[in-house]
């Protein structure tokens, strides 16, 4: 009797250890003996009589270094991309830990070597259209309990983006981000991930959860994003594409404050001599010869804050007109000077026309040059 005692005990604790076979920490993630024989298990999948939805959560955190000749911009992000994979799902329920209920994080891979090499698991093959590098290489692989597999990668990397900035320093921007695969949608298709509603709602922006878009001398305005779908007409096939768009518009009060108003004050400078004594002819184009001077080495001091292209934009109109007006001045002075020595005259009627002719006329053209680029709402 003693002996059945001993042998039932013995057989109740072997099967109590293979129910739990593999132990797994406090946060759920198992030991590296299963994830081990997991990742031996695994095999690639038979991609064509598949179909993958892949759920897309991408945070930008960081824009800086737009390039307007180029159409370049860099961006830091991370980026989260998951599906769910059949081979991780029948695997799991033959040890019985399929839980498509109560989903937890199990074991995580290094991307390169179960994407590129061993070839254990469907690499959806995510890329950015047209950015530095543009092969999408993720820095690791996350497994869960449902099936769920999961790649990430977080870094900086420059992407292409269609700027405008006839409106500057006005103008208002669009930064795209545009992901695509290498597989036709018949097989594989983006979708947003709910994550992607908040930063939406919140514009990337979220304290408590400690993400903050930041993008330099940039107020962000609208963040949208979709799927978008294109047809191939060389393989025929039509593919399925995922856009964010990030749209900002420049904070403006800098350029107003720190170059328009001192260019619109040395003009006013320029012309407030024509309000001086008709005989003060030598102080007038002293004045205004100093005044253009003054504006020129200012432009060379605020060239490095304006952006050089290859087309004229607000901000280069209005510089154009300070030149021109600044440069009238000093002529208009010398011509006073010319008639004042040729006449008997106090009164200079080129003083006159000049004091109630060219601050108006100056403005005029400024509001011409606001409602061709810009318009009367910003």
């Amino acid at each position: 009797m003693k002996i059945f005692f001993i042998l039932t005990f013995i057989f109740l604790s072997s099967s109590a250890k293979s129910i739990n076979e593999y132990s797994y920490d406090k946060s759920g993630i198992y030991d590296k003996t299963f994830c081990k024989e997991m990742y031996e298990n695994l095999g690639s999948t038979d991609i064509p009589n598949r179909r993958y939805t892949l759920n897309v959560d991408l945070l930008v955190e960081h824009i800086s270094n737009i390039d307007p000749i180029n159409n370049y911009f860099e961006a830091y992000y991370s980026l989260w991309v998951h599906w769910k994979d059949n081979s991780v799902k029948e695997y799991l329920k033959t040890k019985n830990l399929y839980n498509p209920e109560k989903t937890f994080y199990m074991c995580s891979y290094d991307s390169q070597k179960a994407f590129y090499e061993d070839l254990i698991l469907f690499n959806p093959v995510v890329e950015f259209y047209e950015n530095e590098p543009v092969d999408f290489k993720p820095n690791w692989i996350e497994l869960f309990s449902d099936g769920t597999v999961q790649i990430r990668k977080r870094g900086s990397q420059k992407f292409k983006s269609w700027f405008e900035f006839e409106k500057f320093p006005f103008d208002k921007q669009t930064f795209y981000f545009y992901m695509y695969s290498e597989y036709p949608k018949s097989i594989l298709m983006f979708k947003a991930d709910e994550a992607m509603d908040v930063y939406k709602k919140n514009l990337y922006m979220d304290e408590q959860e400690d993400y903050y878009l930041n993008i330099p001398g940039w107020e962000t305005t609208n963040v949208n994003f979709y799927e978008e779908s294109y047809f191939d007409d060389i393989d025929g096939h039509k593919y399925s594409g995922f856009i964010v768009e990030i749209d900002a518009e420049r904070k403006y009060f800098w350029y107003i404050f720190k170059i328009m108003a001192p260019i619109i004050f040395i003009l006013l400078v320029s012309w407030s001599v024509f309000w001086l004594g008709a005989k003060q002819v030598e102080s007038k184009v002293t004045i205004t010869i100093v005044a253009f001077l003054g504006l020129i080495a200012y432009n060379f001091i605020i060239s490095s804050d304006v952006p050089k292209l290859e087309y004229l934009t607000y901000m280069d109109v209005f510089i154009l007109l300070a030149y021109l007006f600044s440069g009238l001045s000093t002529m208009i002075a010398i011509a006073s000077n010319a008639y004042f020595r040729n006449t008997d005259k106090n009164i200079n009627f080129i003083d006159i026309t000049a004091r109630y002719l060219g601050i108006p006329l100056y403005l005029l053209l400024n509001i011409i040059n606001y409602y061709y680029f810009i318009g009367f709402k910003i």
